[in-house]
């Protein structure tokens, strides 16, 4: 890891305005960071910890949360945004000052004892969606090593339930894992932001789906749900 934070801009998907009345199944927690810290959410969608200073710099759509060097890191509550029997997390994400091949992590979603889920660039491979009972006892879904540009914005999307782990990348199935490796149940908390360490917790603006909605992904620019921006994930009919 460098001795200083990276720094990330992100987006939950989808982006644009998300009115709390839009909020229906299976979104269950929209986070634009246009703005604010605060998330349309079935739960409470005012972070319980934020560490850093929040920042925001232009985003794919209005604004996004800087993370690392001289941004910040949320926790949110987990109850009514994430299940351990399945579900889906996406979001945009600008690297700002790395391409992906340092050996370096980033995690962009955490939540950590009891259970295990994580979302995160792999030190020295591609993206990661990881679930496990405990971190030392897991199942992960992996992509090809990435390699990015600062500045590009890319779509990421992680899913899980019991038949499989899966991670997209710029709306295509980049790695998946049979028979996963789900928790009984999450922790209290989860993190998004980029913080250093092993399996910290890195993310970003993001949206979550509850049970995990069935890949593949595609980014269409129409059709769209209301409300949200004109690049969204939405899985095939």
């Amino acid at each position: 890891m460098r001795a200083a934070p990276l720094v990330l801009l992100a987006c939950w998907w989808p982006l644009g305005p998300v009115l709390a009345q839009d909020l229906k199944p299976p979104l269950a927690f929209h986070a634009s960071f246009d703005g604010t810290t605060a998330a349309v959410a079935k739960g409470s969608g005012v972070p319980v910890q934020v560490e850093g200073t929040v920042a925001y710099r232009p985003g794919k759509v209005g604004q996004a949360l800087l993370c690392g060097e001289g941004g910040a890191a949320l926790r949110y509550a987990t109850a009514g945004h994430l299940r351990p029997g399945g579900g889906t997390v996406a979001m945009w994400v600008c690297p700002l000052d790395w391409t992906g091949k340092e050996d370096e992590f980033h995690v962009f979603l955490e939540a950590l004892d009891p259970g295990w889920l994580v979302f995160y660039r792999y030190y020295q491979g591609g993206i990661l969606t990881l679930t496990g009972s405990d971190n030392s006892h897991y199942t992960s879904a992996a992509s090809p090593p990435i390699d990015w540009q600062p500045g590009e914005w890319h779509h990421l999307a992680g899913t899980w339930r019991a038949r499989r782990l899966a991670v997209y990348v710029d709306g295509k199935l980049a790695g998946r894992a049979d028979a996963a490796l789900l928790p009984e149940r999450f922790a209290e908390t989860f993190v998004v932001g980029d913080r250093p360490g092993m399996c910290p917790g890195n993310a970003r603006p993001l949206s979550m789906r509850s049970p995990s909605t069935p890949p593949p992904w595609t980014l269409t620019p129409s059709p769209r749900p209301p409300g949200a921006s004109p690049w969204c994930g939405r899985p095939r009919s």
